[in-house]
């Protein structure tokens, strides 16, 4: 029975994920941007867990709702994908909400960005592994269920400061909860 579920699971998580495409959306998520702060566990169940979808009968809205996400400032070493023990401290409260009884349920896409500084191709390429570095720890550290984590790298693509490209701030983490 558990495997049936564990299918079905990577079944709608497969189906979602396709249905965003290869990005999701900036305009589809509701984000905490949490900068350089190490955010709580609880602060970011708070964030990441999403509102029970209230139905009605003659009223219904046009607006889908928001995906719930999370920006962490997970350092890095400089041009590296190797987790500082500042960005463990950060993941390691992660894990703790991703493995709490309010998102154990849920599927989560980590999006790797950088800054501008090199070119749009190593920039790719070194947030793809920033991903993969992140939900890598996740799974180790935390025995997350690579099945609920997707990864994907955005380089440069999504700065945060576009006046400042080489701003630390545009080297980030993104959590999406990809719940509806």
């Amino acid at each position: 029975m558990k495997s049936r579920l564990k299918i079905v699971q990577i079944m709608v998580f497969s189906t979602a994920f396709l249905s965003l495409g290869p990005w999701v959306n900036a305009a589809d998520l509701d984000v905490t941007n949490f900068g350089n702060e190490t955010p709580s566990t609880n602060d970011l169940i708070e964030a990441l867990v999403t509102e029970p979808t209230m139905r009605t009968r003659s009223i219904s809205s046009s607006e889908p709702a928001k995906k719930r996400s999370v920006s962490l400032g997970i350092q890095f070493k400089y041009g590296s994908y190797e987790l500082t023990e500042s960005a463990q401290n950060v993941l390691n409260r992660l894990g703790g909400a991703l493995a709490s009884p309010q998102l154990s349920e849920h599927m989560f896409m980590i999006e790797g960005h950088t800054d501008a500084i090199g070119s749009s191709e190593y920039n790719q390429g070194l947030s793809e592994k920033r991903a993969m570095s992140v939900k890598n720890y996740l799974v180790n550290v935390f025995a997350i269920e690579p099945s609920r984590l997707e990864q994907v790298g955005r380089g440069e693509s999504a700065l945060l400061d576009e006046a400042d490209p080489s701003n630390s701030v545009n080297r980030r983490v993104q959590i999406i909860n990809l719940a509806q």
